[in-house]
């Protein structure tokens, strides 16, 4: 056998023991069954009525849409824009049912929601919305979380910062807070391809973190489409 032979196959013989050290490790350290319980309340909540009272949760007001409208809601752009000065206002397809549990004082105007097709709702959140080392944090925690676009361009953004109380020296530069826990987590390409994408399409997604799994499996994202649709776009 050729010594160059030799060199390829000690090469791969140490990246497989090296791999199965890093799998070993992350399983010790992260049950497999925590993957499988952030999947299941993932999906769990993929639900309108899920997603309906997540984001009431979440944001200080929000618009409902029709589920049931024939034809496309008319929102009050004015209004709609006035809100949030992002115009990141977010945006649930529920059915009438669904919007009554969510408790009548909190819904604008029914009669707009069955003749307009959409109708405000004050929510329980409050601003400033978090930021995205929370956002991340929050997903490692909770195991799951709609991503909506405010969450994704604070996570864009705090990625490059280079204040140095930001983040930390590598070796070679500033590492932001951002990146540095995605990196713990080992999502990082995974999470910010997200992220960008959910900023680009204007699409709120839910990513759901299982930990334990190779890197490439280790951030999953479903799409929502179905009851959140994509805000209109900015001027």
């Amino acid at each position: 056998m050729s010594r160059t032979v030799k060199e390829v196959l000690a090469a791969f013989v140490l990246m497989t023991r090296t791999l199965l050290s890093e799998m070993k490790d992350d399983l010790g350290r992260y049950a497999l069954p925590t993957a499988i319980r952030n999947v299941r309340n993932g999906i769990r909540h993929c639900c309108p009525r899920a997603i309906a009272d997540t984001i009431v949760a979440r944001y200080p007001h929000c618009y409902m849409l029709n589920a049931s409208y024939r034809d496309f809601p008319r929102l009050n752009f004015v209004e709609y824009r006035s809100l949030a000065p992002n115009g990141n206002v977010p945006l649930v397809r529920v059915n009438e049912p669904v919007l009554m549990a969510l408790a009548p004082h909190r819904v604008d105007s029914l009669p707009s929601f069955r003749e307009k097709g959409a109708t405000l709702v004050r929510g329980d959140g409050l601003l400033p919305l978090p930021s995205g080392a929370a956002v991340i944090a929050a997903i490692q925690s909770c195991g799951w979380r709609i991503l909506t676009v405010d969450d994704a361009q604070r996570v864009l953004n705090e990625r490059s910062n280079i204040r140095p109380e930001g983040g930390y020296l590598g070796r070679r530069q500033w590492i932001s807070n951002v990146e540095d826990i995605a990196g713990r987590m080992k999502v990082t390409k995974s999470l910010f391809a997200i992220c960008e994408d959910v900023v680009a399409t204007r699409q709120a997604v839910m990513v759901i973190y299982t930990p334990g799994l190779p890197k490439p499996f280790r951030l999953w994202q479903v799409s929502l489409k179905a009851t959140m649709p994509a805000l209109p776009p900015l001027a």
